[in-house]
């Protein structure tokens, strides 16, 4: 998959997705079945509907529960869109706050631990109940009231006697095999849009697994001949989806063997991201990028990774499951010494940090998560920042 898209997602939403996937197979293939069955059955309706006694009534009848059925059926479809999005958000914020919850405890109140999740279990609820009302509405209400209507219908006939009883039977029977199969359509259709809602959130994880059976159509080359460039751009340009203005535009540049190149420029000025380019993690909007001459659709991207690698230096700080201190002094040597710790206290301090280490049962001591990607309000704000800023006082390497 996209590494960009991957950061953006994050392990909860990545892994809502992929559990979306089973069922894909059950709810397709039990939900075409009776599709197809159903649809069948209505084609004959017509047929019997004809043989009996008042036809044309029936007929109109008949007709106008399909399309309200076909109606309802595409509104239960939003709303089961709805619903998904509702229930993969739930496990996505589980996860991501299983993950980090050493820092949730040590930075929030346990009053707030759960108003985040609380929000979306309400609005999951909300969605679940639109769901419900609308499937009873399609597989009890509908073909109940077809049948109370086309035993009206067929009410005249009876009590006039202008049909006979052959025919009065037929249409009695009609009446109940098009209820069953409006009843089985409702049912085939909702199981079919839960396969197709769950077949377009994995599309793209579907999409990675073709792209991965591929990998062996790639070209592995011997290492770069002398004197080709072992990474060459031409004409390369980048656009952020969200952004009008490109942050990169006609970069073209190669690097020869044993070449070492700074890159330097203001923030934002999109040096990162030309690293990103050239390394392959984010795809040009426009010009190629050669490794050693072959493209990276040339390559396939095993042969690719094996000749180019990045260590990249994101602005999504991580926190590794250690105490507070370990994090900040991680450039220091360990053991730290008092002047050390003194010194962390003292960029704490200045960062305005002083009331949350206060707060923590262990000070600069207390255990944190191993990630600030699922933590809510001041957990996303304070560490990170903290981390960040510590490093360069304290003597990381960024």
């Amino acid at each position: 998959m996209d590494p960009d898209l991957i950061r953006r997602k994050g392990s909860g939403e990545i892994l809502s997705e992929v559990l979306e996937t089973e069922a894909i197979g059950d709810l397709g293939a039990s939900g075409g079945i009776a599709t197809v069955l159903a649809l069948l059955e209505l084609l004959i309706a017509p047929t019997l509907v004809y043989w009996g006694a008042a036809f044309l009534p029936e007929a109109t009848i008949l007709v106008v529960c399909i399309a309200l059925l076909l109606g309802l059926i595409a509104h239960n479809a939003r709303l089961r869109a709805d619903w998904t999005v509702q229930r993969l958000t739930l496990t996505n914020r589980l996860v991501e706050n299983m993950t980090a919850h050493r820092t949730r405890v040590a930075q929030q109140v346990p009053a707030q631990w759960h108003d985040a999740e609380d929000a979306d279990l309400d609005r999951y609820l909300q969605a679940s109940h639109r769901l419900d009302a609308s499937a009873a509405r399609i597989t009890a209400l509908l073909p109940r009231a077809y049948v109370i209507a086309g035993i009206l219908a067929l009410a005249p006939s009876f009590l006039n006697g202008g049909s006979s009883l052959t025919q009065l039977a037929v249409t009695f029977g009609a009446i109940l095999f098009a209820a069953e199969a409006l009843r089985r359509l409702s049912f085939g259709f909702s199981e079919a849009a839960a396969g197709w809602i769950a077949w377009q959130i994995a599309t793209r994880l579907l999409a990675a697994a073709r792209e991965a059976r591929l990998e062996s159509m790639g070209v592995d080359t011997e290492p770069t001949p002398v004197g080709i460039p072992v990474l060459q751009a031409q004409s390369v340009s980048f656009l952020y989806p969200t952004r009008l203005e490109p942050v990169l535009s006609g970069c073209t540049l190669a690097i020869q063997r044993g070449d070492q190149i700074l890159l330097e420029g203001g923030s934002g000025s999109g040096k990162s991201t030309l690293a990103a380019v050239l390394a392959g993690s984010r795809a040009a909007t426009s010009g190629f990028v050669l490794a050693g001459g072959l493209d990276r659709a040339t390559l396939g991207n095993e042969a690719w990774r094996r000749r180019i690698a990045l260590t990249p230096q994101y602005h999504e700080n991580h926190i590794i499951a250690a105490p507070l201190i370990f994090n900040l002094l991680m450039a220091r040597t360990y053991p730290h010494t008092a002047q050390d710790v003194a010194e962390a206290a003292e960029v704490c301090r200045e960062l305005g940090l002083t009331d949350l280490v206060d707060r923590m049962p262990a000070g600069l001591n207390q255990y944190v998560g191993d990630t600030v990607g699922g933590c809510p309000g001041r957990a996303r704000e304070n560490l990170p920042g903290a981390r960040s800023a510590a490093k360069g006082r304290i003597g990381g390497s960024g």
